[in-house]
């Protein structure tokens, strides 16, 4: 009888990651809350729920691994950890459990955690916490809800009034200006970090109040002292967690030659970083050395060695008013023979 993995979200996405288990004979069971997902005919079974419900997912889960069986469970590109995480812990799998995924999913966790650890990141604050009086607190500023994904609810704020104006929003954090950095990283024996991109914030507040990137460039021009740097965050927060065996995202701040940690995702991340430019860059099929790696598989030396490196860089095509990255429309990734050309060439591609 063949494995078979979970999949949390089975839309375009995560189209990549259901071939990379047929490449590897494995059966997908794919539950979405969009019974129309594109994934969802590419399945052996499917359920139709609210995967961001650990109670409903856990209960779906349940049964299907008694009838069929669950060897794996992943959520490729989808703010998903802490369902993923309760079927992790109670069905035994590989991955970083429930209590963990939260920390790092719910924004106001994860600053706590940080702040314990001591991992630097922006000042912050929470609504219960009497914002107005932080001595810190100078505009403009930067608030978002607690449990949104893919820029929903982040605003810039300018002054006194909007911040009191303000609705449904959980933490307020300092205004950074700085080099942002994405990186994916696959925790095992160690971890590795081989993928890093600048995130292109180019047209970061033409929408304001709402804050949205715009794609990014791969690989990174940041120097080797600042990757260093990056890696010994890393390690830090790989070594405090525990974590073993598993992938996460993080998105960090350098100014001043200071590395702020913006966010630490319990997942592969989503924007086609990891899925895309990867393999297009550096000639490796990260999505299926991470699916390798949740599903118990030995990973070979040589499926982390770079085959090439080609720059690549992505843009968006935006509707005329977005509030999110949920609003984009499309994207182009265009390659270069220099980190300029595939810059100009994604210019241009968009126009």
């Amino acid at each position: 009888m063949p494995n078979n993995i979970l999949l949390l979200g089975v839309g375009q996405d995560q189209l990549i990651m259901i071939k990379h288990a047929r490449e590897l004979g494995w059966g997908v069971i794919g539950f979405d809350g969009n019974p129309k997902a594109e994934g969802v005919t590419h399945c052996d079974h499917f359920v139709h729920c609210d995967i961001r419900n650990p109670d409903e997912v856990e209960c779906y889960a349940i049964e299907l691994n008694k009838k069929v069986g669950i060897d794996a469970v992943m959520a490729p590109a989808t703010e998903m950890g802490i369902s993923c995480g309760r079927v992790v812990d109670k069905l035994g799998l590989i991955g970083i459990g429930e209590r963990t995924a939260r920390s790092l999913t719910i924004k106001t966790q994860r600053r706590l955690e940080f702040k314990s650890l001591r991992v630097l990141q922006p000042m912050f604050d929470f609504t219960s916490c009497g914002v107005y009086q932080r001595e810190w607190l100078i505009f403009p500023c930067i608030i978002k809800p607690s449990d949104k994904m893919a820029s929903v609810g982040v605003r810039y704020i300018e002054n006194a009034k909007e911040l009191a104006e303000a609705k449904d929003w959980d933490i307020v954090e300092e205004y950074l200006e700085g080099w942002e950095l994405s990186t994916e990283v696959l925790v095992f024996n160690g971890f590795f970090m081989f993928a890093t991109a600048d995130r292109n914030y180019d047209k970061k507040l033409k929408w304001k109040p709402h804050v949205m990137e715009d794609g990014c460039q791969f690989p990174t021009k940041r120097a080797p002292n600042i990757l260093k740097k990056v890696e010994n965050i890393i390690g830090k927060i790989v070594s405090e967690l525990k974590l073993v065996n598993c992938a996460i995202k993080l998105d960090l701040l350098v100014k001043d030659n200071l590395i702020y940690v913006i966010e630490c995702a319990p997942r592969l991340g989503g924007g086609k970083l990891s899925s895309t430019m990867i393999p297009k860059s550096y000639g490796l099929d990260w999505w299926k050395t991470a699916l390798k790696l949740a599903c118990g598989l030995p990973i070979s030396p040589e499926e982390l060695q770079m085959k090439r490196k080609i720059y690549t860089a992505q843009r968006y095509r935006f509707p005329d008013s977005p509030k999110s990255h949920k609003d984009r429309l499309s994207d182009v990734i265009c390659e270069g023979a220099t980190y300029e050309e595939a810059v100009t060439n994604a210019e241009r591609a968009i126009t």
